[in-house]
């Protein structure tokens, strides 16, 4: 792949870490936007919504793009993802409750625990992508295309199906499902990470045969229904579902076709895409510190300028974490890589 062609899908990373924070800043975890927004207010947390769904999948769909072709694996990535995951959890832990003297050993402890579902299922399609690289390497591009649409019947088309009927309906109906026993798990399985894979496996073998302006309408077009679908179901906010589905494929084939130039500025912000995700999810006092109920309930401009300036706020705070943890954790980082080989290989 070229610089350039690099460089656009780095300039993605970084787009799709926005996203992320877009999300949590809707949710009640995070800004609690979707709590605190009315009328108008709430359309536009809506529309918010709909267009970052489609980050989680793209992620993935990057994954498969750029590992698909690589036979090697290194475990020390797997290591250094999970010691990131508890480092920060210990490092914050410790901000917040050492001034209040409210640091206990089991407080420690339940912090190093790396609790977050998308580190998990990552490292678990890491490991077995050059097995799933190996099958899909074999497969003619006719066989490799219907492998695509048999997994977007199961884990996609039939989960969008079932979900909007039980979510309309108000019913829970068991064991109809590809996935699991209980449901179609919303798209928060290793099921749906592999098939995003798969998908980004195949627009590096088969570039979509569309111009870069069809691409990007697709995508509009795709979060557009979603905006439409989310007034009567929150189903479709599910990873698994056709339209987040539809919009994630559409928006890593628009950046594929984009020409950018690359700058030390976007690889250093791509470099920080995963710390990013990690960080901010330990940042929400952030927020919390902003009288957003308030602030999101004014016109429209101020609500919207608001989101803009919360999000972006919560991002450069973020990545200037991960960029000074980045510098003074690169030395151990470079000597763990160079004294320990974990690496295996599937030919």
């Amino acid at each position: 792949m070229d610089e350039k062609r690099i460089a656009s899908m780095d300039v993605l990373r970084i787009v799709l870490t926005i996203f992320v924070i877009t999300l949590h800043f809707n949710n009640s975890m995070g800004g609690r936007a979707f709590i605190y927004t009315t009328n108008i207010n709430y359309e536009l947390a809506l529309i918010f919504e709909s267009f970052s769904l489609c980050a989680v999948n793209v992620f993935l769909i990057l994954s498969g793009y750029f590992l698909c072709n690589r036979k090697d694996r290194d475990i020390i990535k797997i290591i250094l993802l999970m010691g990131m995951t508890m480092g920060y959890g210990v490092f914050f832990y410790l901000i917040k409750n050492i001034l209040t003297h409210s640091v206990t050993i089991g407080g420690i402890v339940r912090s190093l625990i790396p609790i977050n579902y998308f580190v998990w299922l990552y490292c678990g399609v890491y490991v077995i992508s050059p097995w799933i690289n190996k099958m899909i390497n074999n497969l003619r591009k006719k066989d490799f295309e219907r492998l695509i649409v048999v997994l977007f019947i199961m884990f996609s088309l039939w989960p969008t199906v079932v979900d909007f009927y039980t979510s309309v309906s108000g019913t829970t109906i068991a064991e109809i499902s590809f996935i699991s026993a209980n449901d179609n798990e919303a798209g928060y399985t290793i099921v749906q990470f592999i098939f995003a894979y798969c998908l980004g496996a195949y627009l590096k073998k088969y570039k979509l045969n569309f111009q870069k302006k069809f691409c990007f309408t697709g995508y509009v077009i795709s979060f557009a229904v979603i905006y439409i679908f989310l007034h009567f179901s929150k189903s479709v906010m599910n990873y698994n579902n056709i339209f987040v589905i539809l919009s994630a494929v559409f928006l890593t084939a628009y950046f594929q076709k984009i020409e950018i130039v690359s700058s030390q500025i976007i690889n250093i912000l791509a470099a920080q895409a995963f710390a990013v995700y990690i960080i901010h999810t330990k940042l929400y006092e952030v927020w919390s510190a902003i009288p957003l109920k308030d602030l999101l309930n004014k016109n429209l401009m101020v609500t919207f300028i608001v989101y803009v300036v919360s999000i972006m706020m919560m991002y450069i705070v973020s990545v200037c974490i991960a960029i000074i943890f980045s510098k003074l954790l690169s030395p151990v980082k470079k000597i763990i890589k160079k004294r320990v080989n974990l690496t295996y290989r599937i030919e």
